[in-house]
Order: C-alpha cells, then structure tokens, then sequence
C-alpha cells in the first residue's frame, strides 16, 4: 500500500494503489498461466531511462547509432534516417543514464524502394527536403569515446561516407562484439536476441526502437559466462584486429577455409584476391599454426595480415591498412575506454 503523505492527496494514493494491485493481479496471471511450461509471456519493450544508480564510479560516455537506408550497396545507396543514443558507462560494462535518442530523416534524393518502405515505415513524403544536422551529429560524438551498432561493418562506412566526423571514432558491434553463438543464441538478429535474451519485442526496423532495445540488451547478463553483454563488447573492442589473409591457398582447400569462416575478397579496394578472416591479434600465432598445417600443407605458409584497432575497425579504410608477413607481429599501441 501506498503510505499517506501530505503530499500525496487522496484521489492519487487510491490510484496508485489500484495501480499496484492491477500489477500484482497481472503477475500473478501470468505466473499461473506459465507455471506449467507450455507458454511464454513475451513484453513489449518500454525505454528506460536509467540502468545503475548513481555510484563514485568513473563513467564514460557512448553513442549507440542505427541508420535506415535505400538499400544495401554502402557505395550507392543513401541514409534516409539516422539515430543516435547517448548513454554512461562504467568500464566494467555498468549502463547509467540513457539519454534520449536524436534521429533525424534525410532526403535521398531519389524515390525510397517500396520493400524499404514497407520495412522501415518510412516513405518519400516523411523525408522530402529534409537533411541530417551535421553539426548536432558532431556536438553528439565530442563527448563520446565509443561507437556502437549492431551491424557496425554496415552503418559505420555509410555513416562515414556521409559524415567524415565519425572516422576517428573507435568502433564497436552488438552483433559481433559479443559471443552470442558461444552463449547458445542461434541467430545474431538483434530481433532474435531482444526475444531470447530479453523476452521482449519492439518495433523492429525503426532506427530510434533498434537503439533503445540495443542499450538494454547490452545492459543484460550473459547466460553461460556471467558476464554482462557491455563488458563483453568492451574487452572485444580494446583487443587489437588481426586480419587474416590466406593469400596463395589452393582451391582445393576453399571449403576448409569456409569452415573456419573465412570469406572471401574479391579484391575490391586493393586488398588481395583471397579468403580472410578478422581474428583478435592474441590469437594470431594460432591461427597462422592452423594454416600451416590444414592449408598450406608440405608448403611455405604465404597468409599475410592487416593489423588494426577500434578506429578502423568495420571501416573501409582498414582495406588499406599495409600488409604484413606472418612473421610480424609487433606490438599495436591502443587506447580505449
């Protein structure tokens, strides 16, 4: 029950204690009607403006982005929404404050596909004549010492395309930044993980929802490991990149390579006409021992790395960071959150 308070008058105590017993009536509904296993309550996610009260921790501050686009092409097609979610964080992965989200349309200059309309609600009629303000986006990112989105290799080179003031930003992925596949989750879709991390659904496909759903997925804890998904994302984005090219491989061995997930480079933007592979620099003696032996057997071992860190990674311009022979691996300087 709700305690008298001269504050409180009486019309509002009788309400706020009707409201609580409504609560209380719909959870225990719902406890009753799960008990035996054959149903799930799924919650339809509501913002939460606070995650972690106020403690002497030393908290940074992240941008969480997701934009909505005219296609998949990151050379052609253009940004039709972008939005931004500033929040706290402590570098153990605790959230605090989540800011509410800025998100602005931009007109494509060209009509909006029927497919991504129906996927987006967004039309030609919600973006004619307007633009992105590049210098709110600038104000925003001062601040932050983090990135995030859910398909960062996506929406980091058509951000940077359209807004230079996020190359020198250090990047990171809900999607790959955290091991979900290690932690019993099937599918990387950031729908798929609000329903099997959260139990929840939301307006999927909506810039400013991915967001909000994205931070509080980040604020739960891992199934398996313990560990809360922000410390998780964290420890991967201060680990140095190694990628791995299995430049002179044989075709005969394309299909071990796809089995340790390797892609392949077509060669686009210089890079070699071979299969790669982004591993954690830590595990470059590894993974060069198991090329040695499953792919370049009873010959010299002609893989080549890249090397980089949270500022060029998922960007374009990591395509043109020098290669090196296997045999380097000297020490990359980084610093981050």
């Amino acid at each position: 029950m709700i305690p008298p308070s001269e504050e409180i008058d009486e019309v509002t105590r009788l309400a706020l204690n009707s409201a609580l017993a409504e609560a209380k009536t719909e959870r225990m509904l719902m406890n009753a009607i799960t008990a035996n296993g054959k149903y799930r309550f799924v919650e339809r996610f509501q913002r939460i403006e606070r995650y972690h009260a106020d403690d002497a921790s030393h908290r940074k501050t992240a941008i969480y982005v997701d934009v909505e686009t005219t296609g998949l092409d990151v050379a052609n097609d253009a940004i039709i929404q972008l939005a931004m979610v500033p929040f706290e964080f402590s570098s153990d992965g605790r959230i605090y404050t989540v800011r509410e989200c800025e998100t602005w349309y931009e007109d494509p200059q060209r009509p909006i596909p029927a497919l991504v309309s129906e996927l987006t609600g967004i039309f030609d009629r919600d973006v004619a004549g307007r633009r992105i303000d590049d210098n709110r986006v600038g104000e925003l990112l001062n601040d932050a010492v983090l990135v995030i989105a859910h398909n960062a290799t996506f929406d980091r080179r058509m951000l940077e395309r359209r807004l230079p003031v996020f190359e020198p930003k250090y990047w990171a992925c809900s999607r790959e930044d955290v091991a979900w596949e290690n932690e019993g989750f099937r599918s990387h879709s950031l729908e798929w993980l609000a329903y099997k991390q959260c139990q929840m659904y939301y307006d999927a496909h909506r810039a400013e929802s991915d967001c909000y759903i994205a931070v509080h997925l980040l604020s739960t804890t891992l199934p398996k490991c313990g560990k809360r998904c922000l410390e998780m994302l964290l420890a991967s984005a201060r680990c140095k990149t190694a990628r791995v090219w299995a430049t002179g491989s044989e075709f005969s061995t394309r299909f071990v390579l796809k089995n340790r997930r390797y892609r392949w480079g077509d060669g686009a933007n210089g890079t070699p006409k071979a299969w790669w592979k982004d591993i954690p620099e830590d595990n470059l003696v590894e993974e060069i021992a198991w090329l040695t032996e499953y792919v370049y057997t009873g010959m010299t071992c002609h893989a080549q790395v890249q090397r980089f860190d949270g500022r060029l990674r998922y960007s374009v311009r990591a395509d043109k960071v020098a290669l090196e022979p296997t045999q380097s691996t000297g020490p990359l300087e980084t610093k981050i959150c």
